[in-house]
């Protein structure tokens, strides 16, 4: 019988249980992790295997929608598909449980803990390459996940596995036939321009959403504001309309601009041609037009992710973007050239053989 014990310790906004217990399991509260639009996630411990383990309580039919999600994603091999896995959930009263691994902390708290330096290409490409497995094995399964952003890209163990990520927090997560013109979905800065117009929608959205996430990884800055819908849609429909040149230059600190150019073309050929490449893909993912969106099996073949420009093969990079739509990928908007003093921390060891435990870590990743 399914049970718990209300814990003295409370959070600013929830009172959370002590003891939890399951048809299958006992589990032991140990710390609160955090709290969210939806509920609570707190630390527990398996009493019979002293397996730590992460526990979602939020409330019943929210619970219930995401368990069926991760239900679904389970039979996928989550391990194998970087997606985060489910170990039980059980309803509690008019609280639902979602029993889940424990991970280590998501890449935005694991940037601040940096002192918010952006982080290298070197470090972003596992990331990334992880993060498009998932949404590969998501779009054969026929779902979008609708919440991708750096806060729901999880490090597994940082310590033991550097840069190992999963695809966490499949509560906006829905069957990509149930997105309508009106779903609410995204957050504010990551939302897919077809999901602020209200225009049809399919899997390619979160594909818009990690380009926005990568680029946050780079700059520490967002790519879109996210003080208002309003000024998230200016941002889009000016770059959509312009060319590079007109973005750049008619914003004040299009300075940086330069600085970034110069920095990057008196370096290590390498080095250029991994930034570049970098570029190219970023272009690709955040095309204003979803249809000419890169996909995620296309991704993972791009030279960025597969390193061929780091070989002696020659580019074969994908080139879809012309005129306007190249806008998207580079200047991204106001609040990016403010980040582009930032440069110079990105310009070294970017490439992968600079690193030879950060070449490994890409490597494995690679031929998962």
């Amino acid at each position: 019988e399914t049970g718990l014990v209300i814990s003295k310790k409370r959070s600013s906004q929830f009172q959370y249980p002590a003891i939890l217990k399951s048809n299958k399991h006992v589990y032991m509260q140990m710390c609160f992790l955090g709290q969210g639009s939806f509920g609570a996630v707190i630390h527990y411990q398996q009493c019979s295997t002293f397996k730590n383990v992460a526990v979602k309580i939020l409330a019943t039919n929210n619970g219930i929608r995401e368990s069926k999600m991760l239900d679904k994603i389970k039979c996928a091999d989550p391990d194998k598909n970087n997606l985060l896995k489910l170990v039980e959930h059980f309803s509690l009263g008019l609280q639902h449980c979602i029993v889940f691994e424990k991970l280590d902390q998501d890449v935005f708290h694991f940037m601040s803990k940096r002192n918010r330096k952006p982080m290298e290409v070197s470090e972003i490409r596992p990331i990334a390459q992880q993060i498009l497995v998932a949404l590969n094995a998501l779009k054969s399964m026929g779902l979008a996940h609708t919440d991708i952003k750096p806060d729901n890209l999880m490090l597994v163990n940082h310590a033991t596995h550097p840069f190992k990520v999963k695809l966490i927090d499949f509560g906006l997560a829905r069957n990509i036939s149930d997105l309508k013109r009106t779903s609410q979905i995204q957050a504010m800065g990551y939302r897919a321009p077809e999901a602020v117009f209200g225009l049809p929608m399919n899997e390619s959205v979160d594909m818009w959403s990690l380009g926005c996430s990568l680029v946050f990884m780079y700059f520490f800055k967002h790519l879109y504001p996210r003080t208002s819908e309003y000024e998230y849609i200016a941002t889009i429909v000016r770059m959509a309309i312009g060319t590079i040149d007109n973005v750049l230059y008619d914003h004040k600190k299009c300075r940086y601009y330069s600085q970034m150019q110069s920095t990057i073309s008196h370096g290590d050929s390498l080095k250029l041609k991994d930034v570049t490449e970098f570029e190219s893909l970023l272009k690709q993912m955040l095309c204003v037009n979803s249809k000419n969106r890169i996909t995620p099996e296309e991704a993972l073949k791009h030279n960025f992710i597969s390193m061929n420009h780091l070989s002696k093969r020659p580019l074969c990079t994908k080139s879809i973007l012309t005129g306007s739509e190249s806008v998207v990928g580079r200047s991204a908007g106001p609040n990016l050239p403010a980040a582009a003093s930032t440069f110079s921390l990105l310009t070294e060891d970017v490439v992968m053989g600079v690193s030879s435990t950060a070449k490994k870590q890409a490597l494995l990743y690679n031929n998962q």
